[in-house]
Order: C-alpha cells, then sequence, then structure tokens
C-alpha cells in the first residue's frame, strides 16, 4: 500500500507547499499552508496534488502536476525518443494528460524524471 501523501501549490503567494495538512469540514477543501502567518488556504486558493505513489530515476516522490521526462523503444536507427508530459488523476487513476497513458504502465522502464511541474516551470508542458 502506498503512503497517502499530498502537497499543494498555494495560488495567492505563487509557492508550493510540501505536506500541508489538510481538512474536509462540509465537503470544502481547507489547506493548512504551515507559512509563519499559520494561514488556510481555501480550495480557491490553492490546488492539492495527490502523491502518486511511484518515483522517479532519481527517487524522487511523482505527484499530480509533475511534468515528466521519459524514455521509449528506440527507433530503426536505434535512437531512444525521448516523451515529455505531466500527470494527471482522472477517471480514477494517474496518467498522463496528452497522450493518457497510465502511469503504473511508464514505471517498469526506470527512465521516469521529474523535470519540473506544471505551476513552477509551465513553459516544460508539452503542447498538443
Amino acid at each position: 500500500m502506498r503512503p497517502i501523501k499530498f502537497r499543494l501549490w498555494d495560488k495567492v503567494n505563487k509557492r508550493m507547499v510540501e505536506k500541508p495538512s489538510v481538512l474536509f469540514p462540509d465537503h470544502r477543501g481547507f489547506f493548512w499552508t504551515a507559512d509563519p502567518r499559520n494561514k488556510w488556504l481555501s480550495d480557491m486558493e490553492a490546488e492539492l496534488m495527490q502523491f502518486t505513489g511511484l518515483l522517479d530515476k532519481n527517487g524522487k516522490d511523482i505527484y499530480e502536476g509533475d511534468i515528466l521526462e521519459w524514455s521509449v523503444w528506440p527507433d530503426e536507427e536505434g535512437n531512444a525518443k525521448r516523451i515529455r508530459d505531466s500527470i494527471e488523476f482522472r477517471h480514477g487513476a494517474f496518467a498522463t494528460s496528452q497522450r493518457y497513458q497510465l502511469l503504473a504502465t511508464l514505471e517498469p522502464h526506470r527512465t521516469l524524471e521529474i523535470v519540473g511541474n506544471i505551476y513552477e516551470n509551465p513553459d516544460l508542458v508539452p503542447s498538443e
């Protein structure tokens, strides 16, 4: 069983918060930012991202919103192609955003590498 962990993007201060506290009163989300002002953020002020349970090739936790790069099988000339895509949770599974490839099917290749995230590195998000 994977550990349940979260991080959040603070839309107000434009920063990533690792290990926030999460409270869901009346089915609305409130997230503890652990900043010096002891500020709570509403779900309108933050984006919550869940840990996928997988690690990249460098041992870093992969979360929703991360941008990954990985190699696919070599072409006819023997060159491995590098693919870049972001991770999202939809239809009950973690998958790549553009290609809709299940993250669990990519993991055995051991070439997944986090190169950024969709909030701090939007320029790395691949276009369709």
